[in-house]
């Protein structure tokens, strides 16, 4: 899937107006949390504008779920309960670009709590 696609995706799975900053906030939050061994992987898969997405902050090890909404909510300029939604919209497109093993690979070495991305399902109605 090209970034256009990707982007694409987003917008009408959400139903999002401001698609790229939905994106690059969830990426960016992903990326923190993500392991370099990991991270290398999943990016082989993506196109450039999402790996850059991915290396903007360097790895820390993994946060509270909450917390990651916070951060998310926090780059988006939005509140908690938006942030995520967003990021279970953006994580159900980055599902399908991302071959199952190297995204199932990620989620393995998560805390617990983050499974709850694996299958984020159908995001609840659009914001208005």
């Amino acid at each position: 899937m090209d970034y256009q696609e990707f982007i694409r995706t987003v917008r009408s799975r959400g139903g999002f107006a401001s698609d790229e900053r939905v994106t690059a906030s969830t990426f960016e939050t992903i990326g923190e949390i993500i392991s370099c061994p990991d991270k290398r992987q999943l990016l082989k898969q993506l196109p450039a504008e999402l790996q850059r997405l991915f290396e903007r902050h360097p790895a820390v090890p993994p946060y509270a779920l909450d917390e990651f909404f916070n951060r998310v909510a926090a780059r988006e300029g939005t509140t908690f309960e938006d942030a995520e939604r967003d990021v279970r919209v953006v994580v159900s497109v980055l599902r399908d670009a991302a071959a199952g093993r190297e995204i199932e690979d990620v989620w393995a070495r998560l805390p617990g709590e983050y499974r709850r991305l694996r299958n984020p399902g159908m995001p609840p109605a659009p914001r208005l």
